[in-house]
């Protein structure tokens, strides 16, 4: 028995507050993306990036292996801009449902890697409510210095879900186990 498949769709704050800390959010997802096989029968990933404005680095799809994405990771950079989450978690939810961007029917989760510090706190909190009562499992990933991490549970909605990016192996561990399918013993 095998872990996945699974979707899994990393969501980069990309704003001013974590401008400086852009490279270790991109490390994370590396170093999570090398430990899990990738391909259309196991794990495929996607990335978002946001700040003011949502963007889609790649798609679920886009990728059968790690080394292209990883190559794509290098081009993303903060900016000076505000942080809203809202629209980054509508996108995500869209990825994670629409067959044009990737999406199986199988397990699908959204990794949050962010502060905490929304400029759009309550329609954030609001939407991944949404998100989870439709099955969604957001996980909220804590990045910087200065981290919100009441709103990181607001939005992943399960203290099983927050993590800090110092905690890599916890969180990996975590989606694995939950992946494997229920007859395995």
């Amino acid at each position: 028995c095998r872990p996945g498949p699974a979707d899994i769709v990393f969501i980069v704050d990309t704003s001013s507050s974590l401008e400086t800390n852009v490279n270790s959010s991109l490390d994370f997802i590396t170093e999570f993306i090398k430990r899990i096989p990738i391909g259309p029968d196991d794990f495929q990933v996607g990335v978002i990036t946001y700040n003011f404005e949502t963007n889609v680095l790649f798609d679920l799809d886009d990728h059968n292996t790690s080394l292209g994405m990883i190559a794509e990771l290098q081009h993303i950079k903060g900016e000076d801009a505000a942080t809203h989450t809202l629209s980054a978690l509508q996108k995500a939810k869209e990825m994670i449902t629409n067959s044009s961007m990737g999406a199986r029917r199988t397990s699908s989760y959204m990794i949050l890697l962010y502060d905490g510090l929304s400029t759009d706190r309550n329609n954030a909190i609001n939407e991944a409510k949404l998100i989870n009562s439709i099955g969604g499992r957001i996980i909220t990933a804590a990045v910087g210095q200065s981290i919100s991490y009441s709103e990181l549970l607001s939005i992943s909605q399960k203290q099983y879900y927050t993590f800090s990016t110092s905690f890599l192996d916890d969180m990996l561990n975590y989606i694995l186990k939950e992946t494997v399918p229920d007859n395995c013993t």
